[in-house]
């Protein structure tokens, strides 16, 4: 079983994800990751702290749903009841998101992620990293290290692949990472089977 699950963990698929990164200090880095460490997860505004906690609200709607079906249907109304209340206030309509942005393609597994930027960033480099998956809206805060950065195009806009390695990620966000990569998987094994029938 633990050696299936760390199979799943180097997993890799091919993927589009809303994503958003920033260089840190080494002394901000230290920082975080020993708040981290903690438990104390420093998000990078109200906005995306609630990103987080509605992930963290589906996952036990759904982990409720099979046994507690009531249980779970009040959860889910007192959920849409509080994100109503927050459309009205720092959450409004006409704040930008996240949510907002559009996915891009990224090389993504439990341990890692790869994707496209405009300029070299230097090995070793460390990274605050936010990813939204979609479709399901599952926000993720982590933190990586760059272990590669290499020039693959000529004339894109974003020329540069840039290899990262996740250096700190909540379990319950690791978990969340290896379903959506699993459930993607079978999507595209489905799909090709569908092709090879035709």
């Amino acid at each position: 079983m633990e050696q299936q699950q760390e199979r799943r963990r180097y997993f890799r698929i091919d993927d589009e994800v809303i994503l958003a990164w920033r260089e840190l200090t080494s002394e901000e880095k230290n920082r975080r990751l020993q708040q981290f460490m903690l438990g104390e997860i420093e998000y990078p505004d109200i906005g995306r702290l609630y990103l987080s906690l509605e992930s963290d609200i589906n996952s036990l709607v759904q982990e409720l749903m099979p046994r507690e079906s009531r249980a779970a249907r009040a959860v889910q109304l007192l959920n849409r009841k509080i994100n109503l209340i927050a459309r009205g206030g720092p959450l409004n309509a006409t704040q930008r998101t996240l949510l907002d942005e559009a996915p891009q393609p990224v090389n993504i597994s439990a341990c890692g992620v790869a994707f496209m930027v405009e300029h070299a960033i230097e090995e070793s480099t460390d990274l605050q990293i936010e990813m939204i998956l979609v479709p399901e809206k599952t926000y993720i805060l982590c933190y990586g290290v760059v272990v590669g950065c290499d020039k693959v195009a000529k004339t894109q806009t974003k020329p540069y692949r840039v290899n990262i390695d996740f250096v700190a990620m909540r379990e319950d966000d690791r978990d969340r990472l290896i379903q959506h990569i699993m459930q993607k998987e079978m999507e595209m094994l489905k799909l090709r089977r569908q092709k090879g029938t035709r």
